[in-house]
């Protein structure tokens, strides 16, 4: 029997929340666990893109 599992609302609930990155840290990101790449703008970096596929983010500077 096949299941319909719905997906997490894990990117919604986080809204214009953004992480606050340090001075001259890098601006391109690569998540560890999805492999997805990341661009900061003003030094930012929208959760809801951080978060879009899991919960948790290992982020790398690229």
């Amino acid at each position: 029997r096949m299941v319909d599992v719905p997906r997490w609302p894990i990117a919604q609930v986080w809204g214009e929340a953004s992480l606050v990155l340090p001075e001259h840290a890098a601006t391109r990101w690569r998540d560890g666990w999805t492999g997805a790449t990341l661009v900061a703008k003003d030094g930012r970096l929208p959760l809801a893109e951080v978060f879009a596929e899991l919960p948790v983010a290992l982020l790398v500077g690229e």
